[in-house]
């Protein structure tokens, strides 16, 4: 079920990406969307982050059996990667690097003023394409929205990039492989660019 007007997609879209295992993702046609997910740090962030789409909204909780929030949801797909952020979206955007609003990557933190309360008051992940992952609200709960949403875009806040995301997330294949007897191969696809880009497909 995709709402153009919104660009948001719930759990049913994203069903055929996620049994995919890490590191073979396809490239995929859902609905409106693309969808190519590369970059293992990354991906492991936002398939935390797209696992709990239709996950219904509750303040203050991260238990998603009980409901979560914004902030949490964050915290949460940040914690597969172990990375341990602050529990608010007031204090996350105190974290990391700030991002120029036209180099926003997939994975990036994307912040939001004056939604339920003055201030710094909601946060998501970034997806590509304008798109990003989130708790929305007790109606909608967690799913896909468009930063050009007219909800959003006035109540856009900034972008913050977490620093040391490589270096927690490969601090164990690092480990694994200078204990390992086996030279590690000369070259790796681990390294290569890119992330998550979402985009709409032709009309």
């Amino acid at each position: 079920m995709t709402s153009l007007g919104l660009a948001t997609f719930t759990l049913a879209s994203w069903l055929s990406l996620l049994q995919h295992p890490a590191g073979e993702l396809p490239r995929l046609v859902v609905h409106e969307a693309q969808m190519v997910v590369s970059q293992p740090p990354v991906q492991k962030v936002i398939e935390k982050a797209l696992g709990l789409l239709g996950t219904k909204y509750k303040r203050g909780s991260s238990d998603p059996a009980q409901g979560i929030d914004c902030s949490r949801l964050v915290r949460l797909a940040y914690a597969t990667i172990g990375v341990e952020l602050p529990q608010s979206a007031a204090t996350q955007i105190e974290v990391g690097e700030e991002i120029p609003r036209d180099q926003i990557q997939p994975g990036d933190l994307v912040f939001f003023r004056n939604t339920y309360k003055r201030g710094i008051s909601h946060v998501g992940i970034a997806l590509g394409d304008d798109l990003f992952v989130h708790a929305a609200s007790r109606k909608n709960g967690v799913i896909v929205s468009s930063l050009q949403n007219s909800y959003f875009r006035p109540r856009y806040a900034g972008a913050r990039r977490i620093s040391g995301i490589l270096a927690a997330a490969f601090a164990p294949l690092e480990s694994e492989l200078a204990e390992s007897p086996v030279p590690a191969p000369a070259a790796s696809p681990i390294g290569a660019p890119t992330g998550v880009v979402i985009a709409s497909s032709p009309q």
